[in-house]
């Protein structure tokens, strides 16, 4: 059984598609997206994910475009959306503004990651999270241990990090 689809956009290749192959292994469908652009055109050609994993910073199209295409579409403003961005201390401002529905600190921690994905990815997860993050609820934040190597991707309690990561 598949416990739900994962779109991740953005992060560096390596980091993108070691976040995806962590995830796969844990039994959900993922699918990959460089850039907003991409990940906007896959939903066009019928994608439908659960969850979105969004990082802000991407070319082509950034994740604030993305974000505002979102608002604009009945069908994927439904989607939650959680961002992946460097801690600033205002990310749940940025959250509500966005129309976001959480967010995940940089570099990224597997166990967090998967933490925030299982509750995510699943249908009564989503809903809540969705309404909690409309109603001014307090917003889900991912944090833990950090490893700056990106040997991080191989171990379970290890951080997803990099230099790509840090721009």
């Amino acid at each position: 059984m598949i416990p739900g689809s994962i779109l991740v956009v953005g992060l560096s290749d390596v980091h993108r598609e070691g976040l995806a192959i962590i995830l796969r292994g844990e039994g959900y469908l993922v699918t990959t997206a460089p850039h907003s652009q991409a990940a906007l055109r896959l939903i066009s050609e019928g994608i439908r994910p659960r969850l979105v994993l969004l990082d802000l910073m991407t070319p082509v199209m950034d994740g604030f475009q993305f974000l505002a295409r979102r608002r604009e579409d009945a069908s994927l403003s439904a989607t939650p959306v959680i961002l992946l961005t460097e801690p600033a201390g205002t990310e749940s401002a940025w959250v509500d503004a966005l129309g976001a529905d959480g967010f995940i600190a940089k570099p990224l921690d597997v166990e967090e990651v998967l933490r925030i994905v299982r509750t995510g990815a699943s249908d009564k997860a989503i809903s809540f999270q969705h309404s909690s993050a409309r109603n001014g609820s307090r917003l889900p934040q991912i944090s833990g241990p950090r490893l700056s190597t990106p040997s991080g991707l191989h171990g379970r309690s290890s951080a997803i990090a990099g230099p790509s990561l840090h721009r």
